[in-house]
């Protein structure tokens, strides 16, 4: 199902079925002559930052990168983690209760704290690379 994403660009983009599609370059370049139109003043003053926001709304939007699908229940420890709830409260939500023994709940326990760990250095290092990455004079 096709989103619409202005108010005006119903008129301006006559959605159609997968079928009636035409190739990706056209699209994409119909996509970007109408996004120079609606957000004009936007792109006059940051152009750079424009179209890194664009891209990231765009990856949003698209089925994720090749790989291991997130877990839910790392996403959501990082979340509790993030509102400032303790290890104790992580737990107590995030991991099943049926885990038998005390070698196997602290394992799994050590294993979530882990995943959220890595997931959270993972977006440092990726920020830091692109921070890395700017003109430099």
């Amino acid at each position: 199902m096709a989103r619409v994403l202005a108010p005006s660009w119903p008129q301006l983009y006559p959605l159609v079925s997968g079928r009636d599609m035409r190739d990706l370059r056209a699209t994409t370049q119909e996509f970007a002559a109408l996004l120079r139109i609606e957000f004009a003043p936007e792109i006059e003053q940051d152009a750079h930052g424009f179209k890194r926001r664009v891209l990231g709304f765009l990856k949003a939007e698209l089925p994720p990168r090749p790989g291991r699908p997130r877990t839910e229940a790392v996403t959501h420890a990082a979340e509790m983690l993030a509102q400032g709830k303790t290890w104790r409260q992580i737990y107590a939500e995030c991991l099943p209760r049926n885990i038998l023994g005390h070698d196997s709940r602290q394992l799994t326990q050590y294993r979530l704290r882990c995943a959220v760990r890595s997931r959270r250095n993972v977006r440092r290092r990726r920020k830091s690379v692109s921070n890395s990455s700017a003109k430099k004079i």
